[in-house]
């Protein structure tokens, strides 16, 4: 398997807790990824880091979660990893989630980039709020599709 992270805030040492307890009843271990936490970032920061649009609408821990998931992107570029598997601090994994992954993995494409793992059965998803789903276009990270999206089991 790829390496498995978990984006958390170093203050929420009970929500990582939580984590590596879902991660041992299915005898998984994760690589803890500290998050930035929005609240934190100085006005400079947010300028340099955030569109007008996301300064605008989203709140700071919507800005602090898309810079986490930046520097994921960057960690995994500069190690030269070929996939990891990133998680949130609050998933929840689906039954046999390892051998669900690696059936997965088997039929991606191979050029893919990304896979919401809720969107196929990995994690349980959760309904998000509208703000949540817009904010990767707020911050200017959404781009467009270089191609179709491609079905798998």
């Amino acid at each position: 398997l790829p390496p498995l992270w978990v984006v958390n805030l170093d203050k929420s040492e009970d929500r990582w807790s939580q984590c590596q307890a879902e991660l041992q009843s299915q005898g998984l271990a994760a690589e803890r990824f500290s998050a930035t936490n929005g609240r934190d970032l100085s006005d400079e920061d947010l300028q340099n880091n955030a569109t007008f649009g996301a300064r605008l609408f989203c709140t700071p821990g919507m800005i602090g979660c898309f810079l986490s998931h930046l520097r994921i992107w960057q960690r995994v570029v500069a190690e030269e990893l070929p996939a990891v598997v990133v998680l949130e601090d609050d998933f929840v994994l689906f039954p046999e989630f390892e051998a669900r992954l690696k059936v997965l993995l088997g039929e991606l494409p191979s050029d893919w980039d990304v896979v919401l793992l809720g969107a196929v059965g990995c994690v349980a998803p959760v309904r998000q709020p509208l703000l949540m789903r817009l904010y990767p276009l707020l911050l200017g990270g959404a781009r467009a599709s270089p191609g179709r999206t491609r079905s798998i089991s």
